[in-house]
């Protein structure tokens, strides 16, 4: 069989010669883009002749995460998924109670309907704070502790009975809820890796 020049980029396969790839490249990157780096990236490819190269490579350590059994990478993945559903359904699940809670408080709809935008303002500002928590001690125990947060503060919202008392459970469930919404994807990042073939 004939082998075949193919350039191959990792967003847009791209078959030409070198001359016209550099010049399709180089106004994309031009910062970045060298001959170089346009020979890494293409490859000598025929039929049934390719390596696999992971990116990230894994290491010959058993703990790290990318030699993993597939079934424990699939079980933090599912766990991770169901953290952002509990942060999630308790940051939006609050909308449809929220006459109800009129009601009950005996405050105005107005006032009642902040509660849900005070949980999603700390859903999204504690990343600030959770990120660097897990960059120095590490996810697991980062996530336990937000995790923990978020049950103490649903259990706190189930009982409380007047609005401030509700007001601080929703902001502490958007603080603890909001720890997988930073972190869920580095999860799947530490996990997995994609394939390129040369």
């Amino acid at each position: 069989m004939k082998s075949r020049r193919r350039a191959t980029s990792l967003f847009v396969p791209i078959r030409m010669n070198w001359n016209r790839t550099w010049l399709l490249l180089a106004p994309l990157l031009p910062n970045v883009c060298t001959p170089a780096l346009i020979s890494l990236i293409s490859t000598e490819c025929s039929p049934g002749n390719f390596t696999r190269i992971l990116i990230p490579q894994p290491s010959t350590d058993p703990c790290d995460p990318l030699n993993w059994p597939s079934w424990l990478k699939h079980t933090a993945l599912l766990i991770s998924c169901a953290f952002v559903f509990f942060g999630t359904f308790a940051s939006s699940g609050f909308s449809a109670l929220l006459f109800p809670y009129a009601g009950f408080l005996r405050v105005p709809i107005t006032q009642v309907a902040l509660l849900t935008n005070y949980n999603v303002f700390t859903l999204g500002l504690c990343n600030f704070f959770w990120v660097p928590l897990a960059l120095v001690f590490g996810k697991r125990p980062t996530l336990i502790a937000a995790l923990s947060v978020l049950f103490g503060a649903n259990i706190w919202g189930a009982h409380a009975t007047t609005y401030n008392s509700v007001l601080g459970a929703r902001l502490l469930q958007g603080f603890g809820g909001g720890a997988v919404e930073a972190l869920g994807p580095t999860i799947v990042a530490d996990r997995t890796s994609f394939f390129r073939s040369s």
